[in-house]
């Protein structure tokens, strides 16, 4: 599924077998009890360098299941960083994918509550040129890379 919109609402849809299961060029959007299956990206977020007049998007993933990614669970990209790319899980579940949740660019944040659970990823978090990932199951933890500290 992708989507070319600035404002998405998906609501229990599965997706299944798929290059990347949803792909979000820097829309506002929310992903409500949604199977994602078998995919090698389920969930891709970027800036939409097209979109002059938006700065920043949030993409709000609710009640979700995300399996069997060869590759990455939930991925923001955006390096070099120009949008401020957000993306809030909540009640959702991560199982058996390479890398559950990356960011990659000095203005992109996931926030993963504690209503969230991670089953056999290789990886959790993967960080890269200043992204931030904050945990719940961490008591708010922010991951980073510690070059990109300064």
């Amino acid at each position: 599924l992708n989507q070319c919109a600035e404002k998405i609402i998906i609501f229990k849809v599965a997706i299944r077998d798929a290059n990347f299961g949803v792909t979000n060029n820097g829309a506002d959007a929310a992903l409500i009890d949604c199977l994602i299956n078998d995919c090698a990206t389920g969930l891709l977020m970027y800036g939409n360098h097209h979109l002059k007049h938006r700065s920043s998007a949030q993409m709000t993933i609710l009640d979700s299941h995300i399996m069997n990614c060869k590759d990455t669970a939930l991925q923001l990209h955006d390096h070099p960083s120009e949008y401020d790319l957000n993306a809030t899980l909540t009640g959702c579940t991560i199982e058996h994918c390479k890398v559950a949740l990356a960011a990659d660019g000095a203005k992109t944040k996931i926030t993963s509550d504690k209503t969230n659970s991670v089953k056999d990823c290789i990886d959790v978090h993967v960080i890269e040129n200043g992204g931030q990932i904050i945990s719940g199951e961490d008591d708010g933890v922010i991951y980073y890379l510690p070059s990109d500290t300064g």
